[in-house]
Formats: structure tokens, sequence, C-alpha cells
């Protein structure tokens, strides 16, 4: 609650909260260089699992679940280059990812508006999937004339998953957790992108470059259908973005880049939140616009004093969405994305060497945002001071320390609104320092 963020940021109403994550990756690579051309193959293996209690679910579906999948892939790529800079890079990306989803409903009763225990009732999604992709690309660049450079490329999809649920697909039993029937879905998309350098001199650049992009729905997504009208049905994200921009090195040490953006995203996969029922559904919205300016500055001060920063202006809004539930329509075109902040900053003053003693002051902006797709509520947004001292004791040894939160801000790492439990706040850490010892066993050269 607002009260309880503004008065008493530290209480915990979800300590039986939890995330307990194994993760291994395995990889390789293997090259071989001939004359102008480069073939890499790097084959992996990866193993994950990931057990979960959610806090954020814990007042409207309280779960327990664990997600697991391995993964045997490989990433094969052959670059040919010729004596005039042209350059032509084909490959592919292969992934088979056996998996799967175990979930129990849990009981989890309130103390004095806190979750302090809960007790396993039964199992709600018990299922097998696999995913499997084979994406085939291509890329190309080239000189157009002294001045201009062209690069181009193509990227194909194909992406399947095969479901299987070891319990009966069901709708009535449980309106808030339906099991859709064993299926195989199948995602093709073709992904170009285009771009072209212009340079003005040695120090200065004009760039514009095109992209089409594709997101499949994730296996959660699809199958963990809740109270969804239907999600194996969704469809994939596409997208479509154009950038222009500028970059200036007048000297060393120093680089101005200004950039404008514009993307529209189709079919983009968002989560509905009834009003009026507090149910979520998951949803394909018919449009969204990102729209903004980007700014990077690096310059040095005096002797080894250097500043950065990058500030961002964005507009990000829904250009189409109607949502259906309960017979209602619920129109959110025009509004502004909920969690979205139209301005994004991050400015630092450091001293020294990389490899060397070296401090750095940091200020962060997070501006204001919507915290809900009707636009009825704001979160006031934050800056935040902090700070680092890198210490090389020797070449082995090294001293960190870092500040966090030096002005000692009241913020929320994220802020929302319902209108069954009001704002919600995630409270960021007070002011903290941190202090470390680094140890390695290899002198750097």
């Amino acid at each position: 609650s607002r009260a309880d963020y503004e008065t008493d940021p530290t209480i915990n109403y979800t300590p039986i909260s939890y995330r307990d994550v194994t993760a291994v990756r395995l990889s390789t690579s293997y090259e071989k260089e001939a004359g102008n051309s480069l073939t890499t193959i790097t084959p992996y293996l990866r193993h994950n699992t990931m057990e979960m209690l959610p806090n954020w679910s814990l007042s409207y579906d309280p779960t327990i679940y664990e997600t697991f999948n391995d993964s045997l892939g490989m990433l094969i790529k052959h670059r040919m280059g010729s004596n005039n800079g042209s350059k032509l890079i084909v490959g592919a990306d292969i992934d088979y990812s056996p998996g799967g989803r175990d979930e129990v409903e849990i009981d989890a009763p309130k103390v004095n508006g806190i979750y302090t225990s809960y007790t396993e009732l039964g199992t709600l999604y018990d299922y097998d999937v696999t995913f499997s992709s084979l994406s085939p690309y291509v890329h190309g660049e080239m000189a157009l004339g002294s001045h201009a450079r062209l690069s181009a490329g193509l990227r194909y999809d194909m992406m399947r998953y095969d479901y299987d649920t070891a319990l009966a697909p069901q709708e009535i039993i449980d309106p808030n957790h339906k099991i859709p029937e064993d299926t195989v879905i199948r995602y093709r998309h073709a992904s170009p992108k285009l771009g072209i350098v212009y340079n003005f001199s040695k120090k200065q650049e004009a760039f514009f470059s095109y992209r089409h992009g594709f997101r499949a729905p994730s296996e959660g997504k699809l199958f963990r259908q809740g109270s969804s009208f239907n999600t194996v049905d969704l469809e994939p994200v596409k997208l479509n973005s154009v950038e222009i921009g500028w970059r200036w090195r007048p000297a060393d040490k120093t680089v101005t880049e200004l950039s404008i953006y514009s993307m529209k995203k189709t079919d983009d996969i968002l989560t509905f939140q009834n009003p009026v029922t507090n149910q979520r559904e998951v949803v394909n919205a018919g449009e969204t616009s990102h729209q903004g300016v980007e700014l990077l500055l690096g310059l040095p001060v005096a002797g080894k004093v250097h500043f950065d920063a990058a500030w961002s202006y964005a507009l990000h809004t829904y250009e189409d969405w109607v949502a259906r539930s309960g017979g209602t329509n619920y129109d959110y075109s025009g509004n502004r994305m909920a969690y979205a902040p139209r301005v994004l900053g991050n400015t630092r003053l450091r001293y020294g060497d990389v490899d060397k003693f070296n401090a750095e002051v940091e200020w962060t902006h997070v501006g204001p945002y919507q915290t809900d797709d009707a636009n009825t509520h704001k979160y006031e947004g934050h800056g935040l001071l902090g700070m680092s001292v890198n210490i090389p004791l020797s070449s082995y040894w090294k001293i960190k320390l870092r500040g966090h939160n030096l002005n000692e801000r009241l913020y929320a790492e994220r802020a929302s609104y319902n209108s069954f439990r009001g704002e919600e706040f995630s409270p960021g850490m007070s002011r903290t320092v941190y202090l470390s010892l680094s140890w390695q066993w290899q002198e750097e050269k």
C-alpha cells in the first residue's frame, strides 16, 4: 500500500515467496579459417530448472510451479570477405529443448496482512512441451562509393512446440485454470533488415536502419492458459522499426550521438486484468507504438576526468487495443502504456583509468509513468545518486567500494495499480554501501 511504502518501506508482505534456480551451460567452438573466409561451429548443451512461489500472485492465484528444460543446439556461421571490404555471412541457429511445467495450488492465509505460511492443495498443471527451431540467415555488407556502406540481411525462423498434458483437458471444472488439449503449434516467419551508414568525414557519420522483428509466444503464455479464453491460438509479436541518427567524434574520447526511432508492434502479447472480476487474461493487442529520441554524450573534462551521459525521451502508446472480457469491451486505444516512463537518463562523472585506480559518481533518473492500462494512476518517478571506487592493491588483489541511493530517496522498483488492491509498490533499497575484496589467480597483462 502507499501508506506502508511511505512510512514502513522495509515491511515484507510475502516472506514465504521464493525462487530456486539451477542453470548449467556447456559449449565449445570450432573455427576454420581459409583465406578471406571463416567458418565457426558452436554446439551447446543447457540444463535449466526453476521452482518458484511468486509473491505477485498470492492474492488472486496462489501457486507453486516448477519449469524445466534441457537444450541441445548449434550455432553455425560462415563468413566470406573480399579485398574491397564487402562481406557475406550465412548461417543457421538450431535448437531442440524438451521441457515442461508442474504447478500446484496452495492455500496461503494472511496473518495481520502478511502471508506467513501455506499448504499445498491439488495439481493445476502437469505437462511436457518440446520446443524446436531452425533459423537460417544471411547478412551482407558492401561499399556504396567512397562514403557510404550498405548492409542487409534476412532471417527465416521455423519454430515448433509439441505439447502433451498429463491432466485431462478441462474448462468447466476450474475456469481459472483451463487446460488446453494436446497440440502441436508451428510458427514460420521471415525477418528482413536494412542499414546504411554515410561518412561525411572520419569524424562524422549519419546512419539509417530498418528492421522487421518477430517473437513467438513463450511456453507459459501458450499452455498455462489460466482464465484466458484461448491461448494456443496466440499470434506471434511482429514489429517494424526505423531509426535515423548522427554520430560525431571530434576528438579522442569524445563522442556525440543523436538518434530518432519509431517502432510499431502488431499482435503484442499483453496481460489484461478485468477491473470487475480481477481475472487476468493473456491476449494479443492490435497495435502498440513506440517513438523516441536518444542522446549519448561522452567527453573529457580535464586530465583523467571524463563525463558520460545517456538520455532518452519516448512515447509508448496503445494504438489499437480493445479487450473483451465477461461480455464487456474495454477500449485502451490511445492510452499510454503502463510501466513505460517517457524519460530515462544516466549521467556519470568518472576519474582514473579502467585498469588502475578509478572513481565514479552516477545519477540515474526514471521519469513518471502510468501504473494501470486505464491511465488513472501514476508513479512520480525518481532520481538516484550512486558512486563507486576501484582500488588495485596489486596485480592480483582489488578493493571495490560501491554506494547506492546516497541521496536516500524513497523510490519503487515497480509501481502498479488495480481496482481490487489499490496502489502497490516494490520499494527499492535505501542508502546502501557495499565493500568487496577480489583476488584473481592470473596477473593482468
